[in-house]
């Protein structure tokens, strides 16, 4: 224990240069509020959706769709824009487009070109609608007006139709444009011109099918794409699954989705549960993939070892109730249609012999072929008679007459995706932007969404938005799981008059003992204001303290291990530094 005392003061000594030399800092610590009504100066809720926040100098601009009292779907949207100093008190800007042709109007972003010395805006609108184009617009401000330099901008996937999308500027001033398709619903990133009026065409490929409401951030060196299924103003909500990578034209990877519990009742380990029949559909007894109208799926079961298999079979959702299936029976209504069956030859997969399957209306579709070696097989669906999902009941694989792919015989399954219903998303929220606040602690990532059918006068433009506590990131970049706070704290100090005291001066000093204890020792009267953040900049503890002459005061800090940031306020000056439990 003793020990542990001396190396917490030693790491904490080796920090007072930085406590006596750190920046001075203003008073501005604000709360969120996640469950009251947002307004305005003038009083009015602020009718602001889809859109995002965005520090320009030291100004928030709040900008987003105005719905009213609307359906969501008419051509009275207009785009405003709100702005504030502290992320609580709201100006109204106005209308931020000039002249704009008549249309449906939905999900601004503006951010700020260097070259040009621009701001510029990109929005989404249709002449008609679902017939998605991009506009873009300029201004001298922030807060507009923006005029129009063009109303139907081209992307790669123009002719798809485009939809719901976001703007990202890297540290090096180049600009992206992160969207999905309106005919396929796939998330892409895409490379804009210098001057972002347009852009280059070069182009991600597909992070995400079946998908909408994306946004896109960086952090340590790592590219955030963060989108999930289609909603269209639903009340349940999206997720928000994670893609990364160390280039912001990919390739990304799956990182989980940190608004679904992902407590699945299709799962991919049902298909080698042993039952044939989907009695339990719904509740584990088959598997159901989570991209609608997206294909290929694909399910990858592993053996044991190498086996010699000569027969696989493929079993269908039936259409009525589930019995025990022959192979003479068939399906009209959401069985796979089309689907391929691999097996891996330990350098790359082929297709088993026969085992290319179109049209097919069988429910146990029966393949047999001469024995091949393997230590896995894949079925690749390519379509369903529904059209929407791959579904499947139970996969087989016979290796002189066992069942080698099943579990009981020590086999695994996984799946491109599995279905998550959206009564398990944490909060019932449609994702709209990843706003990046500076605070005391450095960046803060929130995640804004609208809870679409929340407003309590049935008024559209009154839905409430949620702001989450600011992201939580593990040491491997994943993001934990989000939760509804109903309310938090920020210290938006961000230090600008360096302080060059020498050690002599400093008045107060602190060390952690073995009780986990902050200890403050004075040398003179005083008031000390004691805050511990986390390093997310969340507020843990505030004390307003009386320190005498001499006089030494104990603060219990029960938090687990980590690194804290404390923060001590007198004499009319602020200093912070980290410190580790």
């Amino acid at each position: 224990m003793i020990n542990k005392s001396i190396k917490l003061e030693k790491i904490l000594l080796n920090f007072i240069g930085l406590f006596v030399c750190i920046s001075m800092f203003a008073n501005n610590i604000i709360t969120i509020d996640n469950v009251l009504p947002r307004y305005d100066t003038n009083g009015s809720i602020v009718d602001a959706h889809d859109g995002r926040i965005i520090k320009f100098g030291n100004t928030y601009y709040w900008y987003g769709t105005a719905y009213g009292n609307t359906d969501g779907y008419g051509t009275t949207n207009v785009f405003r824009c709100y702005k504030s100093a502290d992320l609580t008190t709201w100006t109204p800007c106005g209308d931020m487009l000039t002249n704009p042709p008549t249309g449906i109007y939905y999900r601004p972003h503006v951010v700020y070109n260097a070259k040009r010395k621009k701001y510029v805006l990109w929005y989404n609108w249709y002449k008609t609608l679902w017939n998605g184009q991009y506009g873009v617009a300029m201004s001298d401000n922030p807060e507009g007006p923006y005029s129009i330099v063009s109303q139907n901008v081209s992307v790669k996937y123009s002719a798809k139709g485009v939809g719901d999308f976001s703007l990202f500027v890297d540290e090096d001033a180049k600009g992206y444009i992160v969207y999905t398709t309106l005919a396929d619903h796939t998330i892409t990133v895409e490379r804009l011109t210098d001057d972002f009026m347009g852009s280059l065409l070069t182009n991600s490929g597909v992070i995400l099918p079946s998908a909408e409401a994306c946004s896109m951030f960086k952090r340590n060196g790592t590219y955030y794409v963060l989108a999930d299924k289609m909603c269209q103003f639903c009340p349940e909500g999206s997720g928000a699954q994670v893609f990364t990578s160390a280039s912001p034209l990919g390739p990304y990877n799956y990182r989980g989705n940190i608004n679904n519990a992902e407590k699945t009742k299709y799962p991919a380990s049902a298909v080698i549960d042993g039952d044939r029949t989907g009695s339990n559909w719904g509740n584990a007894g088959g598997w159901n993939d989570n991209t609608i109208g997206y294909f290929p799926d694909s399910l990858e079961i592993s053996f044991n070892g190498t086996k010699s298999i000569s027969q696989v079979n493929v079993f269908s959702v039936q259409d009525g109730n589930a019995t025990t299936p022959t192979e003479l029976m068939t399906f009209a209504k959401s069985g796979n249609t089309a689907f391929d069956v691999e097996y891996w030859d330990g350098t790359s997969w082929k297709i088993i012999p026969g085992g290319s399957i179109s049209g097919n209306n069988l429910v146990w579709r029966k393949i047999t072929f001469n024995a091949v070696s393997t230590s896995k097989i894949r079925l690749i669906i390519r379509g369903s008679q529904s059209g929407d999902f791959s579904r499947v009941i139970e996969l087989e694989a016979f290796a002189n007459g066992v069942n080698v792919a099943a579990k009981a015989n020590g086999g695994s399954v996984r799946a491109s995706s599995e279905y998550l219903d959206a009564s398990d998303n944490i909060i019932h929220a449609q994702q709209t932007h990843i706003a990046e606040i500076p605070t005391l602690t450095g960046t803060a990532f929130l995640w804004m969404a609208d809870r679409w059918g929340s407003r309590p006068d049935g008024i559209k433009g009154h839905d409430f938005q949620y702001w989450s506590s600011p992201l939580v990131f593990n040491a491997d970049g994943s993001i934990q799981k989000l939760s509804f706070v109903n309310s938090f704290s920020l210290d938006l100090s961000t230090g600008n008059t360096a302080l060059t005291s020498p050690l002599n001066e400093l008045v107060l000093k602190y060390s952690v003992n073995d009780k986990n204890q902050m200890v403050l020792n004075s040398t003179q009267q005083q008031s000390v204001q004691l805050q511990i953040l986390n390093v997310s900049g969340i507020q843990l503890l505030s004390k307003k303290l009386k320190m005498d002459v001499g006089s030494s005061i104990e603060v219990d800090l029960p938090f687990p291990k980590g690194v804290y940031f404390v923060v001590l306020g007198t004499n009319g000056k602020k200093y912070a530094t980290k410190f580790i439990l």
